[in-house]
């Protein structure tokens, strides 16, 4: 029974780390993007940042580009707490071939239901 217990703890903090991105990271230029993105991570490129670039959290491999420019259209804002955690608005909707809707706040992944609409 307590192994049972030990077991679906360790499975929960596992599943809990998979659903957060506690870092953001600056880097001056997309060409210092790593070849696989860490998932753990949110890069902000340029200084102020331009755009914003994550691995999906849905675990399929996809990038996701943010544009955080101003004149663009659709934009997001990108905050940052004290410990460095991303925060993003409004929420992160990719609508292709993979559908994936959730809100980035303080670094945890907060999932949206998926509608047909």
């Amino acid at each position: 029974m307590i192994r049972a217990l030990l077991r679906a703890w360790r499975d929960f903090r596992r599943d809990q780390a998979a659903q957060q991105i506690p870092v953001a990271l600056r880097i001056s230029h997309r060409s210092e993007l790593p070849d696989h993105l860490d998932q753990r991570r949110l890069y902000l490129i340029g200084d102020p940042p331009k755009w914003a670039v994550l691995a999906c959290p849905c675990g399929t491999g996809h990038q996701i580009d943010l544009n955080l420019s101003s004149p663009g259209r659709p934009r997001w804002k990108v905050t940052l707490d004290y410990r460095n955690r991303p925060s993003v608005s409004p929420s992160i909707h990719v609508m292709s071939e993979r559908r994936c809707h959730f809100w980035l706040d303080h670094g945890f992944i907060r999932w949206c239901a998926i509608t047909n609409s």
